[in-house]
């Protein structure tokens, strides 16, 4: 599981109007859901700024690389945000952990450690992708 949060929305919605902001949301939905190709694979907007993306049965490196895709693809979108201390364009922090479920398995406990990994992406300078691991 990902999520992703687009980086410094609120300065950009307070820079360009929620209209803007708006459609910004719309081009990263867009994004994310052509990127969504394989049976299974889910994307949706999470709150706010921040979009959940189920990939099943991906494995760590996997998701991974469709993190980095992801943050490729939205680079290629070049809407502007000046007001980033990040870049000149809207850019992702993403978060994701990677597990494959067992009936114990609870699905807040998946949404919390993809939540904690973006909160670390954030915590560490943003637009980055950062991995929940599980400490032993």
């Amino acid at each position: 599981m990902i999520i992703c949060d687009i980086d410094f929305f609120k300065r950009y919605n307070d820079n360009y109007g929620h209209q803007k902001g708006d459609d910004a949301l719309k081009l990263v939905a867009k994004t994310l859901n052509q990127l969504c190709r394989r049976e299974g694979d889910l994307a949706a907007r999470y709150g706010g700024e921040e979009f959940a993306i189920i990939l099943p049965l991906l494995k760590s490196a996997e998701c991974h690389r469709f993190a980095l895709l992801l943050q490729q693809k939205i680079a290629l979108l070049n809407i502007v945000h000046s007001d980033s201390s990040v870049a000149k364009t809207i850019t992702l922090s993403v978060g994701f952990y990677s597990a494959y479920p067992t009936k114990n398995t609870r699905p807040e406990t998946i949404i919390n450690n993809a939540d904690a990994a973006l909160y670390e992406a954030k915590e560490t300078g943003r637009n980055k992708i950062c991995q929940f691991f599980e400490s032993n």
